[in-house]
């Protein structure tokens, strides 16, 4: 006897249904009932719309690869300020006297942001204690300034005021470069900020950012030039031809490279 299948044993009335069904979900399939199928959501991507970089792996949004040093490293914003680190390395300099020097350049060659005017900070690694040390180069509020004249200077909103010399603190760089030099330096002091002094009146070709916010700042000063107890000296030091340097005008002040000078002879 012939076996039967059983697609021949169905009604004709579920072939035809069947059929309809089978033309309207075609190329759809069914939903699985095996967790274990079930795939997670890709996790989102934190760099998405982020520039990419020049590394060949990692990070895609690194603009810069890793740069190893055998014996020792400088990183900085200026070439020339990287360049005093690393000859103050070879000249068998500690990496204190190559911080102070860097950060002696950079007050020459990225004004805009560095100079003995201010304060200094610093974290280090000391091998012999064995623990990180800090170094809180801030200075102290002027000994004439009075808290009285201090708040009769105040604005309406109680701050004082953005210009003026009530606005400044005591600078503290220096004395912090000279206390970091006394612990950790092993060049003589003057061997420090000379190179940098022959820097300064040498001169170097300016760069964008520097040019952009040299100009920015001087036109800022002189819409608060009333504020200011003293002008002419930013002036005499910053413009030629009643303009600030252009981008890729060299650029030298030597009125710092002997304040480094007198620095560097007396401490």
């Amino acid at each position: 006897m012939r076996r039967r299948t059983f697609l021949s044993a169905l009604p004709a009335g579920a072939l035809l249904a069947g059929a309809a069904n089978a033309q309207q979900t075609t190329g759809a399939a069914a939903p699985s009932t095996n967790p274990a199928s079930v795939q997670p959501a890709p996790a989102p991507d934190p760099y998405a719309g982020v520039g990419i970089g020049d590394r060949i792996t990692g990070p895609r949004f690194v603009g810069r690869s890793t740069v190893w040093g055998a014996n020792g490293a400088a990183a900085t914003a200026h070439p020339a300020a990287t360049m005093i680190g690393l000859d103050t390395l070879r000249r068998g300099g500690s990496a204190i006297d190559a911080a102070i020097a860097i950060n002696a350049a950079l007050g020459f060659l990225e004004p805009t942001a560095n100079g003995i005017g201010g304060d200094a900070f610093g974290l280090m690694w000391d091998p012999a204690q064995k623990k990180v040390v800090g170094f809180n180069g801030s200075g102290a509020s002027p000994r004439g300034l009075s808290l009285q004249t201090a708040r009769s200077k105040a604005g309406d909103d109680g701050y004082l005021p953005r210009y003026g010399a009530v606005t400044v603190n005591v600078p503290g760089a220096v004395d912090a470069w000279w206390s970091a030099h006394q612990r950790y330096g092993k060049l003589p002091w003057k061997d420090v900020l000379l190179p940098v002094a022959e820097l300064c009146e040498q001169g170097v070709p300016v760069p964008q950012v520097v040019a952009y916010y040299l100009e920015r700042g001087m036109a800022n000063f002189d819409k608060s030039a009333a504020t200011i107890e003293e002008n002419n000296n930013r002036k005499k030091v910053w413009l030629t031809g009643g303009r600030t340097p252009k981008t890729g005008e060299v650029f030298a002040n030597p009125d710092l490279g002997r304040t480094y000078r007198l620095i560097a002879e007396g401490g």
